[in-house]
């Protein structure tokens, strides 16, 4: 548990650095419902959740950037936030006896296998690359 805990505090917290730089302020909350989204497509498809992570996080971020332009940036987040927490729930209802809807809200981090503190460290490994890939863009983009 506390590998687990701590190789999730290191991937995280330079995301959270860069969210309050960039100043998205309900990133958090809108990543949450994201991946209840995720968890539930997983369960109802029978896709790894890691491939319906992706998949969540992508529309996310789409719908996210599209909107963005028009109305800002917590304004957009707070509009997807709402989308993906609605789609999660109609289709956790639609499916009633096949998902535990309280096990993507809260989580099981005692669950964790030694699958996933592999994937874990995999992830890790790429964490600086892309967050310093991220800040040389974005800083490149202020100067211009």
């Amino acid at each position: 548990i506390i590998t687990v805990s701590v190789l999730i505090g290191f991937i995280f917290a330079p995301l959270g650095c860069l969210v309050l730089w960039k100043r998205y302020v309900y990133f958090g909350d809108g990543l949450a419902h994201a991946s209840m989204f995720a968890g539930i497509v997983s369960a109802i498809s029978g896709l790894p959740v890691f491939y319906a992570g992706l998949l969540s996080s992508s529309l996310f971020a789409f719908i996210i950037f599209k909107l963005r332009s028009n109305s800002g940036n917590s304004a957009a987040i707070g509009l997807t936030t709402s989308i993906m927490i609605s789609l999660s729930l109609v289709l956790a209802y639609s499916y009633p006896g096949q998902i535990n809807v309280t096990k993507y809200l809260v989580g099981d981090i005692i669950s964790a296998s030694s699958q996933d503190i592999k994937l874990l460290f995999f992830i890790l490994s790429f964490t600086p690359v892309l967050y310093s890939s991220f800040s040389i863009v974005s800083i490149f983009i202020i100067i211009i």
